[in-house]
């Protein structure tokens, strides 16, 4: 965490820009990505031009406030780098990205560091939300099981943290999580589940048939 919070804070400094008391915050809300901290400084730099004015950077010197963070994660710009590095762990795993960004979803209506109960239930939950239509996650009647083995992989790769014993596990996200916000876009956006008979659709549209497309 911090040589996380370095990443952030020398780049800054030299250029006269004081982060060092928001470093360390800044580092654990990236998840101590390099390539977040990369994306989350050039937005900062943005905004810092906005809110500052070019001749008062000369005299005065810029700190870097709790507002400051909180407004520049409030953007486009580090929520689609988060996106991208959580779809970076499942290349080649569509259905395993569907799931994680329903579980987002669920870890968004409970709170930062929120332990999750059966878990398979609210995830269920989640995906017939968008289609009761389950049959690109398994062909059986058995999506719960199917679920609990994706939550067993998420948590042997480090994104979930297991609690309880393995016949009643609970989960809790192992890094602070990409932002919510997108998550439904993000399901709607993959909806044609990985399927080899039904592509999911281009960037930005869902596929023919959304597997997780909301119902109008």
């Amino acid at each position: 965490m911090e040589h996380a919070a370095e990443l952030i804070a020398a780049p800054l400094a030299r250029l006269g820009i004081d982060a060092g008391p928001q470093a360390l915050a800044i580092a654990h809300r990236c998840g101590c990505q390099p390539i977040v901290l990369l994306r989350f400084g050039e937005c900062l730099l943005e905004r810092l031009d906005q809110v500052h004015h070019v001749a008062n950077r000369d005299r005065l010197a810029v700190r870097v406030t709790p507002i400051d963070v909180v407004e520049v994660f409030k953007g486009p710009g580090v929520e689609e780098e988060i996106w991208d590095v959580a779809l970076g762990n499942f290349q080649g795993n569509e259905k395993g990205f569907v799931l994680f960004a329903a579980l987002l979803l669920e870890f968004a209506s409970r709170g930062p560091g929120a332990v999750i109960e059966e878990a398979e239930r609210c995830v269920l939950e989640r995906l017939r939300d968008f289609d009761p239509d389950l049959t690109w996650l398994t062909s059986r009647d058995d999506a719960h099981a199917e679920i609990a083995a994706h939550l067993r992989d998420l948590a042997d790769r480090h994104l979930l943290v297991r609690h309880g014993d393995a016949d009643h596990p609970a989960y809790a996200l192992a890094l602070p999580a990409p932002p919510a916000d997108p998550a439904p876009q993000e399901l709607a956006r993959r909806g044609a589940g990985p399927s080899p008979r039904r592509p999911p659709g281009p960037q930005g549209g869902a596929g023919p048939r959304g597997c997780c497309r909301r119902r109008s």
